[in-house]
């Protein structure tokens, strides 16, 4: 069975409309090392998002790059869903859309569920979709 090891994954909304397919993909991503995923739509986030609670660990995944078009600074479930089932993350990038960049919002309140805390973490960077990095942490 052939394995993926790097993938790179940008999903953009059809012309339709809201309308979207059951992605369910994660389950075929399990062995990745490395994992590049850009979602064009926050339906499709959602829409991933369902997909998570079905998946078993990313146990080899050492590098996630999350981007996308909605507003990751008040909405970050998909992320922490990822980071939960990744033990073994070494680097997280986060990709904000560049008007989250530019803008100023209340934050809202983070539920007791959440944490950003792994035993293998190294680095966190968050910058724009671009790739221009913002703040970049080591841990």
């Amino acid at each position: 069975m052939l394995s993926l090891v790097n993938v790179d994954i940008k999903l953009h909304p059809t012309r339709g409309g809201d309308d979207v397919p059951n992605l369910n993909f994660l389950g075929g991503l399990l062995n990745a090392a490395k994992l590049e995923l850009y979602l064009g739509s926050p339906v499709l986030k959602i829409q991933l998002e369902k997909d998570i609670p079905n998946c078993r660990n990313f146990n080899n995944l050492k590098k996630l790059v999350v981007g996308g078009r909605w507003d990751m600074r008040s909405d970050f479930y998909l992320i922490a869903c990822l980071l939960k089932h990744s033990p073994n993350l070494k680097e997280l990038h986060l990709l904000l859309y560049k008007l989250q960049l530019q803008t100023q919002r209340p934050r809202r309140k983070v539920s007791g569920d959440v944490l950003l805390q792994h035993e293998y973490l190294e680095t966190v960077k968050i910058g724009d979709e671009c790739g221009l990095m913002a703040i970049v942490c080591h841990c």
